[in-house]
Formats: C-alpha cells, sequence, structure tokens
C-alpha cells in the first residue's frame, strides 16, 4: 500500500481534475484481497449527469489516470480493475422529496415493508452509520412496544399496535 494510504479509509476530493469525488481505501476496513499482504484495494466513486455520454470504460480510465496524478498508486501497482455504472446513486433531495416519502411509505408499510437506512429511507443528508442503526433501533422499538419513532420520520402516522 502506499505510504499515504496507509493512515486513510477515505477522502473526498473536490477537484475537476478527476472523475471520482470520493476514494475508498476498502483494506482500510478488513481483509477484502486474496492476500492482504500482497494486495490492497480502492474505490472510486464517480458522478455524472443522466444525459452525459461518457462510457464506463472512459471513466474508469479517467479514475485510474487520476489515482496516478493524485499519487495513489503507480500504474504499475495495479493488478486488476472492475467498474461498474449504477444508474441510480445517491437521492437527490427535491422540494417535492418528503411528499413522495410519504406516499412510498403510505404504499409499502400497509404490506410489512418498512424502508429505513440510508438508501431505503431516501435520506441520505441524514443517515450517517449511527443514524441507520438508530433508525433499525426506532423501528424495532415502533413495532414491538409502541414507541414512536424519533429520528426518522414516514410522513405517516404513528404506529399503534
Amino acid at each position: 500500500m502506499t505510504e499515504f494510504c496507509k493512515t486513510i479509509t477515505w477522502l473526498y476530493f473536490p477537484d475537476p481534475a478527476v472523475p471520482f469525488y470520493r476514494l475508498s481505501i476498502h483494506s482500510r476496513y478488513g481483509e477484502v484481497t486474496p492476500d492482504n499482504t500482497k494486495y490492497w484495494s480502492v474505490m472510486c466513486e464517480c458522478a455524472r449527469s443522466i444525459d452525459d455520454s461518457i462510457t464506463e470504460e472512459e471513466i474508469r480510465d479517467q479514475a485510474v489516470e487520476g489515482l496516478i496524478l493524485k499519487s495513489i498508486f503507480t500504474r504499475e501497482q495495479i493488478v486488476s480493475i472492475y467498474s461498474t455504472t449504477l444508474n441510480y446513486g445517491y437521492p437527490i433531495p427535491t422540494l417535492e422529496r418528503d411528499v413522495e416519502i410519504a406516499r412510498a411509505h403510505a404504499i409499502l408499510e400497509p404490506l410489512n415493508i418498512y424502508s429505513r437506512g440510508r438508501f431505503g429511507g431516501w435520506k441520505y443528508e441524514a443517515s450517517n452509520q449511527d443514524h441507520c442503526f438508530i433508525q433499525g433501533k426506532e423501528l424495532a422499538d415502533r413495532l414491538f412496544l409502541d414507541i414512536p419513532e424519533k429520528l426518522y420520520k414516514t410522513g405517516l402516522p404513528e404506529h399503534r399496535g
């Protein structure tokens, strides 16, 4: 692992010179490679507009060049590359979002589907790891102990037994 990367788990890059806005070093989270004495892993998160015509291969190549530019690793250190495009990534808050979330919950919850967490609650800005844990605990308290949720608001009337 590059010396610089040995002390970080993720970095943000508000830099138009690279296509990624966040870099995660998964090897800092645990053993995620076939042999962590020889290999380490990096994940780049790149965003683009829906009408961008850049191909997955082009953005992948730009990310590799950006990682080299930022001295994360050298070209010689690359063993393998995996790239995928998720058509829908981070939820984007809009003025209509809370109304739409309440509408979704009104359909899902009568079916015993309780959507919470970073992506399940569609409130990315208020759902870090701590919030996600609390949302799960509060939902369990609501369902089994009839204690209203405080952190996550669905827009629905509170559950009653």
